[in-house]
């Protein structure tokens, strides 16, 4: 992990590929490894690692909210919007913190995809909804 904070994504991968193959069955390491690979710039890696993750646990959140910008990069933009709605539902508490995803995913979906969503800003525990749209599923129906 201390490769990973330094921005040193080979060594990173090295050491998630090295924690994979001796406890193949923890998600977190594939998510680990997921995100080295996105920071790399290899998307096609990075998507197979956070799938692996979901697939091993699908209460992985991390692994929901990673994946979308791997979906970005790689233009699947329905995908990566059905993944958002999964985290929010998975850990929603997250999500409220979560200023990027709030603004600039879910802003870049509405320009890249034409897709309409509701944003919500965190305001001490209280929500502002901004409505920019109507044609998917509201993130507050999401977060009920």
């Amino acid at each position: 992990m201390i490769a990973f904070q330094k921005d040193e994504f080979s060594l990173a991968i090295r050491c998630f590929e090295k924690a994979v193959s001796l406890k193949p069955g923890y998600s977190v390491y594939y998510n680990d490894l997921g995100s080295a690979y996105y920071f790399l710039g290899d998307y096609l890696l990075a998507l197979k690692s956070f799938n692996e993750a979901i697939r091993l646990d699908k209460s992985n959140y991390l692994a929901y909210k990673n994946r979308p910008f791997v979906l970005f990069q790689l233009r699947r933009y329905q995908e990566a919007y059905e993944d958002i709605k999964i985290y929010i539902g998975l850990n929603p508490a997250d999500f409220r913190k979560d200023e990027f995803i709030q603004k600039e995913m879910l802003a870049k979906l509405e320009k890249e995809k034409n897709m309409k969503v509701v944003s919500f800003y965190n305001q001490k525990d209280a929500f502002k909804t901004v409505d920019i749209g109507v044609n998917l599923p509201h993130t507050a129906e999401i977060l009920k």
